[in-house]
């Protein structure tokens, strides 16, 4: 008796236990955006939801076989395939319900979502189509191995898998992803392109047909898991060889990108229209001073990805012929954007600290900077404009390239 009655505590034990571990983990390691709540969501499914699904799907499959009562299935009136659906039915709705609750407690969360950023109803449906096949593979696992410590096997086994790089291209946290004015083709690692919207709900069908294929195999209905085996795998490599240069698996957080400027673009999200009054001028004046030189910025991008990629400094693919894209963060000043050309690294030396310095059009401290640096920026200053816009052009291209910095051109005129 005392067994019957844990069984059936179990369920709502495991669902209540999975939606306050999900939940919390969405709105306590979050700064209050939609974007980012959605992505610890998505990990908190994939972790809490994926082992409790595991562990309770796999255990009541196990016990199925282990209680020896299957021949009781074989004389039963119903089919083998309503049977096993029956079977695995709180294995897999308790899990799912947690996570369902979870959801439900996060959107009724006060503090959640900014006006541009919503919340990501089509990665959720995915992160909850995952919980189900998940739980049904797990059900056929403990069918197949129904030993006590295949649920156990099974969670670890669910944690290595989970950090492979095929399944986080299936079930990729969402990201932010931009419409609107067009970028460069460099951009497209930190700057996802927004996907087709019908892409993410492929992926939640996706995943139902491997939980149908697993409770066919079941089931025993050999033919009918191997057609919808085949499907799936050939949806997920379609899946993954349509979705190139973007990770994003929710078309719903997407920012419109707006590029202005003349000698330069400036590319503001609409929402952080506000400081393009602020960050234009110094665009504008930076561009000025490298006008002609081969290898200055063509964009400066401000994107809402600078949460994750705080620091990213200048783009130095070698392989990237195209238009020099600088990411800025959206406090940037005078000083952060000439620092990202003249040294992305740290300034170093005197001769990076007098291109950072000639650049801001600040006065050097002697103190601070020192006499060679000091010489250095007075000889950018008195440099004929070809000739200091050539020699730019080089230094700029080492910057890049990690090569070795040139030399300042000398002439007898500068030191005298």
């Amino acid at each position: 008796m005392l067994r019957a009655n844990l069984r059936r505590q179990a369920g709502p034990f495991v669902s209540l236990t999975v939606a306050a571990l999900i939940a919390g983990f969405a709105v306590t390691q979050s700064t209050h955006r939609w974007i980012e709540i959605g992505e610890n969501l998505h990990e908190a499914a994939c972790g809490y939801g994926g082992a409790a699904a595991v562990l309770l799907a796999s255990w009541q499959g196990g016990a199925e076989v282990r209680s020896g009562v299957d021949w009781i299935h074989a004389t039963a009136v119903r089919g083998v395939l309503t049977q096993r659906l029956a079977g695995l039915a709180s294995g897999v709705l308790w899990p799912l319900a947690g996570y369902l609750l979870a959801v439900l407690a996060v959107l009724v969360w006060p503090y959640a979502g900014q006006p541009s950023h919503r919340p990501p109803f089509d990665a959720m449906t995915v992160d909850a189509a995952s919980i189900v096949a998940v739980s049904c593979f797990g059900h056929l696992a403990g069918r197949a191995v129904p030993l006590p410590a295949t649920p156990f096997v099974l969670v670890t086994a669910l944690i290595l898998f989970g950090q492979s790089s095929w399944w986080s291209a299936i079930t990729h946290p969402a990201e932010i992803n931009y419409t609107g004015d067009a970028l460069p083709p460099g951009t497209s690692g930190w700057v996802p392109v927004r996907p087709h919207p019908w892409l993410p709900w492929c992926r939640a069908l996706m995943l139902a047909v491997v939980a149908a294929a697993a409770v066919s195999l079941c089931a025993r209905c050999w033919k009918t898991a191997v057609v919808l085996v085949t499907v799936a795998g050939t949806a997920a490599l379609g899946l993954h060889l349509t979705q190139k240069g973007s990770a994003a698996i929710s078309a719903v957080n997407a920012s419109e990108m707006r590029c202005t400027g003349r000698a330069v673009a400036l590319c503001l999200p609409k929402e952080n229209e506000g400081a393009r009054r602020r960050l234009q001028p110094q665009v504008d004046r930076l561009a000025g001073k490298l006008r002609g030189v081969r290898g200055a910025p063509s964009y400066y991008v401000v994107s809402d990805q600078s949460y994750r990629y705080g620091d990213w400094g200048a783009d130095n693919d070698p392989a990237d012929t195209g238009p020099r894209v600088i990411g800025i963060e959206l406090s940037a000043d005078a000083r952060s954007l000439a620092r990202d050309i003249a040294c992305p690294d740290l300034c170093t030396g005197p001769l990076e600290g007098a291109v950072f310095t000639w650049l801001t059009g600040t006065s050097p401290d002697s103190v601070l900077y020192g006499e060679e640096q000091l010489h250095l920026v007075q000889l950018l200053n008195e440099m004929p404009p070809k000739q200091r816009t050539n020699w730019l052009s080089r230094y700029l291209d080492a910057v890049e390239s990690g090569k070795s910095l040139p030399d300042m051109p000398y002439t007898p005129r500068w030191s005298s």
